[in-house]
């Protein structure tokens, strides 16, 4: 405890952790029952607590207890969007700033959470899904993450499954989406691929997988497919006459406004040429060197290239488009 002298002839008391002693106090308070002003009804179970904290942890509550709504001036409130073990966790959190969120948990806390309008908590559940993205649930957790509009969430998962893409098209969950999911993947730019041509197989796979349904989306899928970057004789063995005709067909068929833009379509960004600064050779103390390696400066990192066949030193040439597809 300390007792601070003002210029005004006045006296500051100061007593470090007394904040952390009246919030345990509160919440041994909370625990047992006792000087709370509320009772919150979740799935037929009681929580005890105080209108000021819930209110000062969520603006639900805030909104809840100051303004005229029907339970401003209940002592009980029922909560029919929360799950008994989510408020209890929410609860512990008010009352001690802490709580722990896994696999088992972090769905409902979410939901809560953004029903409740708590951001810390949110946030929290948020950052914990964007470390446990993976091939077997980054289409759930985009699903979540749009339903509850988590857009940092969201774009991490988009991150990993446009660089996963020609993974992610392996799986029979991909396989399931919808024809809407299909023409947002092949409309993007951003989706990893070597070449187009590996659109291609994907739009197969997919079509192939329920043919009696999908077969007509052949034509509405081919027109994301940028057409200029493909080599067709190569691909030939891949697909059907019928599909063929209206592969080589459609590039041609002036009336359709994609054909027009051919001039000005780019490749996506996977596939475009990157700028990069080499070292090739060299003298490392008397040896003379055949290691080559580049300087990628869009993202501030180097890579090793393959060694060249004869070690050289001052060995200057002018190189261009050394390296056309680099992928990090």
């Amino acid at each position: 405890m300390e007792l601070v002298n003002n210029e005004d002839n006045s006296a500051s008391l100061k007593i470090e952790g007394h904040d952390n002693k009246t919030m345990t106090i509160l919440n041994t308070q909370r625990l047992s029952g006792k000087a709370c002003d509320v009772k919150l009804i979740v799935d037929d179970k009681e929580f005890s607590a105080h209108r000021g904290i819930l209110a000062a942890n969520s603006s639900f509550f805030l909104a809840m207890f100051t303004t005229e709504m029907l339970e401003k001036d209940k002592t009980r409130v029922t909560l029919a969007s929360v799950s008994r073990a989510a408020m209890e966790s929410i609860l512990e959190f008010m009352y001690t700033g802490q709580i722990q969120i896994h696999l088992g948990n972090v769905f409902e806390l979410l939901e809560a959470s953004n029903f409740l309008l708590i951001d810390e908590i949110k946030k929290a559940c948020c950052q914990f899904l964007e470390s446990t993205v993976d091939i077997e649930n980054c289409f759930t957790i985009s699903t979540i993450a749009d339903a509850f509009s988590c857009d940092g969430l969201t774009q991490t998962v988009t991150q990993y499954m446009n660089r996963k893409f020609t993974e992610l098209a392996k799986t029979e969950t991909f396989l399931k989406l919808a024809r809407e999911d299909i023409v947002k993947f092949l409309s993007s730019d951003d989706i990893q691929i070597e070449n187009e041509e590996q659109l291609l197989e994907i739009i197969k796979d997919w079509i192939n997988y329920n043919p009696e349904v999908r077969k007509d989306y052949f034509t509405e899928l081919l027109k994301l497919i940028r057409l200029p970057f493909i080599s067709l004789p190569a691909n030939e063995g891949n697909f059907d006459q019928e599909e063929l005709n209206q592969f080589t067909v459609f590039a041609r068929v002036k009336k359709v406004p994609w054909a027009g833009q051919v001039g000005n379509m780019t490749a996506r960004k996977s596939c475009r040429s990157v700028e990069v600064i080499v070292v090739a050779g060299g003298c490392d103390n008397s040896a003379i060197l055949d290691s080559v390696c580049c300087f990628i400066p869009a993202v501030k990192k180097w890579m090793d290239l393959s060694r060249m066949k004869i070690p050289r030193w001052r060995y200057r040439k002018i190189l261009e488009n050394i390296v056309s597809h680099i992928y990090y």
